[in-house]
């Protein structure tokens, strides 16, 4: 995700990196401050001495009222007999009695407050210890799925640390005075706070998944044991609880001096102290995917399904052959339809002009090939459009997911029959079987090519709800990795919803960047489904002279792994994305094609369509069309490759800005959606200039270079900041 400190310091190029490090010190035979100027050391030690000094005076009143009445009447006797001498050493021997005295007297009440002191130390960090012990086992605990037990363990360690609380607040009267005076008491009720705080908040967080356990998905949707949006509104009520819980703990750990802590558990509270700010940050991600899951499924609205074929690859993700369409209300969902998108587009009548590549394959627009933008906001507003004009009821949200959902899902569930057609499909068939299923329609006894995925979803949800908590897991955890590999996509038509989405980089969306940037972008417009066959391999070598000018030398090296058999071609519109502005120096490798633009008056020609080809020229030394697309310039041409042969194509071009000494280089990398992972190899020469900061471990640095490799199968950000020398 494109998100995180790195990413923000690189974007402003202001702030240097420091690191600071906390120190702390602890004795056993007395309490220390740590960390505190000499103004707040004077001014609390004033305090003590003030409480000292003032129950020793309540103590030798009398005595000291007579000696100064003596005193009095001495110095008077002796002003009259004119004994100046022996007044002044009599005066000088009262007053180191006087200070000797309550030197003593200090000394002795302080022994006893030490001792004092010492003894609720240690009754309190017993307490503390078994608290800690407490949670240990409630985190092992969690970490089997045993909920009832992590439950009580949390209870326990909470009772543990409440009473560690309460044994710090008694004593008598004075004593507690004086121990609000010390700083290191306030630290150790701090602590204490922040560990009972804790405590709640894995209560609540167990709470939080042992409804959510209750919770499964069927064909009929969210269903829960008991009232699903009870139990939905709960689990919102107890994840809120415990980021609130987790956030105050966070204040009481910043206002807590650690050097009260036992030295043997230093390290424990240490680690508290740094694991609770990722906590903090992780609870915070949990209520956002939470609450965009609540807003999705909950409220009443449409859904529309694009199950879409990534092994024919195109912009927003595969060609588009099955559809679903379904009405949800309080997580559950109505008349699920699972469909062939030819039912629904040879409903359309208007005749619509699509973008001239499109027309290597169909000389109208469907909704099939709908997806045509990288922007998957955009394809999802024309396929919505699309949609509405051929009869559906406009979607509130839509979901495009390509079969390597379906798959990585089938590996935790086991596979599927699907009786009506005599096969079990399972993780390593069920590519396979669907196309070659979908693609012959002679063997079904209704000529209903998609037919099988309609029968087999209802079992394979079913079989969904049938899950061990355990499995249920690994659904949640294979589901957010499709999401951040881009094999599932998803835009809303609410803002807020869709906004999130962005936000979670889950919406598809082309990233904005000011400084450089690439996605490749393909669209198999043969005819063959031949892309998971076809191994990719970029190099991208970006050079920065000293005068700041940044040229990129791309080269793409692809290979048709089938044989050399009929269909088994891959001819694809293949185009760059690459930072607006951007100048095409030289190309080398694509084929050319020309294709005819649609002429007829009765063609309706789309906005964006027309917006995308207008702004898009042709450059007749080699062919290249060069246009702009969500912000960016792209580079695009024609590229087919044989069964069993190997391609290679090469584009050298000059980015629109300069970099000044010192400032800040940065790349998004961004995958297109439904592609397979692609070897990645960049190198970056900086001749002239000094590596101050990269956001990146690079794999190898010389003094004015690097290089870093990387397999493609999400977004990937890289930063730098770079000085002259």
């Amino acid at each position: 995700m494109l998100r995180g400190d790195s990413v923000k310091y690189i974007e402003t190029g202001s702030r240097k990196l420091t690191m600071s490090q906390k120190k702390f010190k602890f004795q056993t035979h007395h309490f220390t401050s740590v960390s505190v100027d000499k103004k707040k050391k004077e001014s609390r030690l004033f305090l003590v001495f003030f409480y000292v000094g003032s129950s020793i005076i309540k103590i030798i009143k009398a005595p000291f009222v007579l000696i100064a009445k003596d005193f009095q009447k001495t110095a008077v006797l002796a002003k009259k007999r004119s004994v100046a001498l022996r007044s002044r050493q009599l005066a000088r021997n009262v007053l180191l009695f006087l200070i000797f005295s309550l030197f003593g007297w200090g000394l002795f009440r302080a022994a006893g407050f030490l001792a004092a002191v010492l003894d609720l130390k240690n009754s309190v960090y017993s307490g503390v210890q078994a608290g800690v012990a407490h949670l240990t086992q409630a985190g092992q605990a969690l970490a089997t799925q045993n909920t009832a037990l992590a439950g009580s363990q949390f209870v326990q360690a909470e009772n543990s640390f409440v009473a560690s609380r309460q044994q710090l607040d008694k004593g008598n009267a004075e004593m507690l005075d004086l121990l609000d005076v010390l700083p290191q008491t306030q630290s150790a009720k701090n602590l204490l706070d922040a560990a009972s705080l804790l405590s709640q908040s894995g209560q609540d967080l167990v709470k939080f998944y042992s409804e959510a356990s209750t919770l499964s998905f069927s064909v009929q949707g969210l269903e829960s044991t008991g009232n699903t949006a009870d139990t939905i509104n709960s689990m919102d009520a107890s994840l809120n609880s415990a980021l609130a819980e987790i956030s105050s703990a966070n204040q009481k750990l910043v206002g807590a001096n650690l050097s009260v802590v036992p030295s043997g558990k230093q390290r424990e509270f240490l680690q508290l102290s740094s694991t609770l700010a990722s906590a903090q940050i992780a609870l915070n991600n949990l209520k956002d995917v939470f609450g965009l899951l609540q807003q999705i499924v909950m409220p009443k609205g449409t859904v529309l399904l694009l199950f879409e074929n990534n092994n024919e690859l195109r912009p927003g993700g595969g060609f588009i052959g099955t559809y679903g369409d379904a009405a949800i209300d309080g997580g559950k969902i109505n008349n699920l339809t699972i469909s062939s998108i030819y039912d629904v587009d040879g409903q359309l009548k208007t005749y619509i002009a699509p973008p001239e590549p499109i027309l290597n394959v169909n000389d109208r627009w469907f909704l099939r090939d709908s997806n045509w933008f990288a922007d998957f906001p955009t394809d999802a507003r024309k396929a919505g459009e699309f949609y509405a004009m051929e009869g559906g009821q406009a979607p509130d949200t839509i979901i495009a997911l390509t079969p390597n959902v379906i798959v990585s899902l089938l590996q935790i569930t086991g596979p599927v029959s699907v009786p009506d057609f005599k096969v079990t499909l399972n993780a390593d068939n069920f590519v396979e079987q669907t196309q070659a299923i979908s693609t012959v329609s002679d063997d079904l006894t209704l000529n209903q090519p998609k037919q099988i995925l309609a029968d087999f979803f209802p079992l394979f949800m079913q079989k969904l709800k049938t899950l061990t908590p355990q499995q249920s897991k690994q659904v949640l955890a294979a589901l957010l990795g499709q999401l951040e590999q881009k094999q599932i996509v998803l835009e809303s038509d609410n803002p807020a919803v869709e906004s999130q989405l962005e936000s979670f980089n889950w919406a598809g969306q082309v990233a904005t960047a000011d400084r450089d940037y690439l996605q490749m972008v393909s669209a198999n417009l043969g005819g063959t489904k031949t892309d998971l066959s076809m191994q990719k391999k970029m190099d991208l070598a970006t050079t920065i002279d000293s005068k700041g000018d940044i040229t990129d030398d791309l080269t793409v090296t692809l290979t048709d792994q089938q044989p050399q058999l009929a269909d088994t071609e891959n001819t694809s519109f293949i185009r760059f994305l690459v930072p607006q502005g951007s100048q095409l120096v030289s190309v080398t490798g694509f084929d050319q094609k020309n294709l005819y633009a649609t002429s007829s008056q009765s063609y309706r020609q789309d906005p964006d369509v027309a917006a995308w080809e207008n702004g898009m020229v042709k450059d007749v030394s080699n062919g290249m069309l060069i246009g702009t697309e969500s912000g960016k310039t792209f580079f695009g041409n024609w590229l087919t490759v044989l069964g069993g042969q190997t391609r290679i194509i090469r584009l050298v071009y000059k980015l629109p800005f300069i970099l000044q000494s010192p400032d800040r280089y940065s790349l998004v990398l961004q995958k297109q959606i439904g592609s397979v992972s692609t070897q990645f190899n960049w190198s970056v020469q900086f001749s002239g200039k000094q590596l101050q900061w990269e956001s990146f471990v690079p794999d190898s640095t010389g003094s004015d270079n690097l290089a870093k490799s990387i397999n493609l199968d999400r977004d990937y950000f890289f930063g730098l900041v770079l000085k002259g020398t």
